[in-house]
């Protein structure tokens, strides 16, 4: 009798796990790389060296996807192919990027909207920060070669 309400509290974790919302956007890593950004934003892109995303970031990823506020769900999961949000689900407000490593999710964060870009833009993971004329924004640049 224990043996089998153990196995039925068991299933009825793995049940409500499996409803729980999955959210793949990682509040933990997004707020280091929002203070890693401010911080460069802070001092200047103009006054530092080149910097890579990369360089910021403690995962391994060789694709990003930026998103700008009332990106869609269905689209960022065609985009990326996977999900984000839910299909009928917009994102509200800043940037959501979405870092992957070959067909696999990385990371997916969320950051105050900072970057110059339209939604679904595509970079490397040598892409560098570079300045804009807007204060507080960042662009986003491939180098050539």
């Amino acid at each position: 009798m224990i043996l089998r309400r153990a196995w039925v509290v068991a299933a009825m974790a793995v049940l409500v796990a499996g409803c729980a919302p999955d959210s793949p956007i990682d509040a933990e890593r997004g707020d280091r790389l929002y203070a890693d950004l401010r911080q460069l934003l802070d001092r200047g892109l103009d006054d530092v060296p080149p910097t890579r995303l990369s360089d910021l970031t403690d995962f391994a990823w060789d694709r990003l996807y930026v998103y700008r506020e009332t990106a869609g769900g269905r689209a960022i999961r065609e985009d990326t192919g996977h999900r984000i949000l839910d299909d009928e689900e917009h994102l509200y407000s800043g940037n959501l990027l979405v870092f992957t490593r070959g067909a696999e999710l990385a990371t997916a964060v969320t950051l105050p909207e900072m970057f110059a870009v339209d939604d679904g833009d595509r970079f490397s993971n040598r892409v560098l920060l570079a300045a804009t004329d807007n204060p507080g924004r960042i662009e986003l640049v491939e180098p050539k070669g």
